[in-house]
């Protein structure tokens, strides 16, 4: 749409793409070939926390963006200048919601709180993500 609506005229976007799997070598290997081919300034995905993985740890080394809708797990802010330095998540992610939590608990006084949620649930994504979001 972009391109349709001339939103950039002056920019040519080339955009290609293909399925991780939300595995983590179908998505590397499919970040490899991008990257031997000369392919990508930037990757935009996977969003699959698995597939994510790898490829964010690789990144650094090309010097190439990658920028996530996923990549949900704490580990991805907790290590972001060791490991994901290339990686932008753009989305809801475990850290903020935990940091939400907090302010939320203390400016209420609450202290005791239930979860509840489905463990199979959004299985279609990712095997057990709502149990791993929880």
């Amino acid at each position: 749409q972009v391109v349709e609506l001339q939103l950039l005229p002056d920019l040519h976007i080339i955009s290609d793409y293909d399925d991780s799997n939300c595995s983590i070598s179908d998505g590397m290997n499919a970040a490899i070939e991008f990257y031997a081919k000369k392919k990508v300034d930037v990757f935009v995905g996977p969003v699959c926390d698995y597939a994510v993985a790898p490829i964010a740890r690789q990144t650094r080394y090309w010097k190439i963006p990658l920028l996530s809708p996923g990549a949900m797990a704490s580990d991805y802010g907790l290590h972001k200048v060791s490991m994901f330095p290339m990686l932008t998540r753009m989305g809801y992610n475990m850290n903020s919601f935990v940091d939400f939590l907090v302010q939320l608990l203390n400016k209420f006084g609450w202290r005791r709180f239930k979860t509840l949620y489905e463990p199979h649930g959004m299985n279609n994504i990712m095997d057990r993500f709502c149990h791993i979001g929880t």
